[in-house]
């Protein structure tokens, strides 16, 4: 069965760099068959931008609401407060990119607004901010589940 996605130059290229086509063509047929992958509009992306100090007790306020699953990634922000003047051996030194969490979740709809105040009262400092984005599907690599279940 041809592969429409993966066109004839495309599978020389991956060939070149050493990539297992075959593999490739079960991926691309595995996601063309599973149309709950694309479709799923239940889900969506927390994105949220934290003080370091206040990650554990982000992580806690979610996994009261059974969120056990994150991604988080220190990130450096240069934002409204354009840094801060700390003292170096008496001289005066500007940070502008503060040191930040960004920690990522994805959540079923009917969580995200629990979610959201979750985390805005667990990192409650008064500075950071939450992104939220939907989730077109999501696939667990392990067991090939889709949807809410991979997450």
């Amino acid at each position: 069965m041809a592969c429409p996605v993966l066109s004839a130059a495309r599978v020389e290229a991956f060939a070149l760099f050493g990539l297992h086509v075959a593999g490739i063509k079960a991926v691309v047929a595995f996601h063309a068959a599973n149309s709950k992958l694309h479709k799923s509009k239940r889900m969506k992306k927390i994105e949220a931008i934290i003080k370091p100090f206040k990650l554990e007790e982000v992580k806690e306020a979610l996994a009261v609401l059974g969120i056990d699953g994150m991604t988080v990634s220190e990130v450096k922000e240069f934002g409204c407060r354009k840094g801060i003047l700390d003292m170096l051996r008496g001289n005066g030194l500007r940070i502008e990119f503060l040191p930040k969490i960004k920690l990522e979740v994805v959540v079923r709809a009917d969580l995200v607004d629990q979610a959201i105040a979750a985390v805005i009262q667990a990192a409650g400092t008064g500075e950071g901010s939450v992104f939220i984005s939907p989730v077109d599907g999501a696939l667990r690599i392990r067991t090939n589940e889709s949807g809410e279940g991979a997450v």
